[in-house]
């Protein structure tokens, strides 16, 4: 039996007539009238007393009605399901923790803008790490800072090259690479450009005499500072700070070219808001 007699009948019993109900339902009365006698046919029972003009609905009428109505509600739901969708969603993003804190509050506040129903889940971790989420379905997609490469499950869309800077304490240089007592600076294992980083101490025979690892740049920026050692940082959280008296920056000349890159897995399902935010991130990382 199909869903529509259902439809069909309800609409009689709540517009109680079938001219009526075929006017709502934009059906010919006959076809109205097609639906009423499959269902009395397919249960063997009539469904309307046709008194005169009026029709009232039998005892087993009622009953069906009763229970109808709720399944007709629930279809009615499902069905709305795809314009909810449409409105109201998750998108869940992974990102490094300096894009996030230099470059992408214009972004999201103008994404919150255009999809005010969409709600974001944003994941810190590393490249790795949130490689790792993308391909196990738990995010979207994700930014990774890496070398331009060939993903077998994921398809890459490379927004700029990264540049990365040597900080070290007021007046401090490459010099302070070999002195004794300096803290060594360093985000999570696995990071990319840490591991850059450590083959640049190796290659100079830098004996890293303390470390201390976190994931926050600005926190290493902050100890820095205080003339507690020295590490590496993109060079976008340090733009403003080459004339502070406080960091003194270098440039960090890197053999292979990092670049910060937008990565989801190629049998993802790009919804609406996904693609929306993937075309804001094209637009904003040109002055990237």
């Amino acid at each position: 039996m199909d869903i529509r007699n259902f439809v069909t009948f309800n609409t009689v019993v709540e517009a109680e007539g079938f001219t009526k109900a075929a006017h709502r339902l934009n059906y010919a009365q006959s076809t109205v009238t097609l639906h009423i006698k499959e269902l009395e046919k397919h249960y063997g029972e009539p469904l309307f007393d046709r008194m005169g003009k009026k029709i009232y609905l039998t005892h087993f009428g009622k009953s069906l009605y009763k229970k109808s109505s709720r399944m007709t509600s629930e279809y009615e739901a499902v069905l709305d399901m795809n314009v909810e969708a449409k409105t109201t969603s998750v998108l869940r993003v992974g990102v490094y923790e300096s894009l996030l804190r230099y470059r992408m509050y214009d972004l999201i506040h103008e994404f919150k803008m255009k999809y005010p129903n969409v709600d974001m889940i944003i994941q810190h971790g590393t490249c790795r790490s949130l490689r790792r989420l993308v391909r196990e379905g738990e995010l979207d997609l994700t930014f990774l800072i890496e070398p331009q490469r060939e993903f077998s499950n994921m398809k890459a869309m490379i927004l700029c090259e990264e540049k990365f800077s040597l900080i070290f304490p007021q007046n401090g240089g490459m010099e302070t690479l070999h002195k004794k007592n300096q803290t060594v600076y360093l985000t999570e294992k696995e990071c990319s450009y840490r591991i850059m980083f450590e083959d640049f101490l190796n290659a100079r025979g830098v004996v890293k005499q303390h470390t201390m690892e976190t994931g926050s740049v600005d926190m290493i920026k902050q100890y820095v500072s205080f003339g507690l050692g020295y590490s590496m940082v993109p060079s976008v959280t340090v733009e403003n700070e080459t004339d502070s008296s406080d960091l003194t920056v270098i440039p960090f000349n890197n053999d292979v070219p990092m670049y910060t890159q937008i990565v989801y897995h190629k049998e993802k399902h790009i919804f609406k808001a996904m693609a929306g935010f993937i075309e804001l991130v094209e637009k904003y990382s040109n002055d990237w």
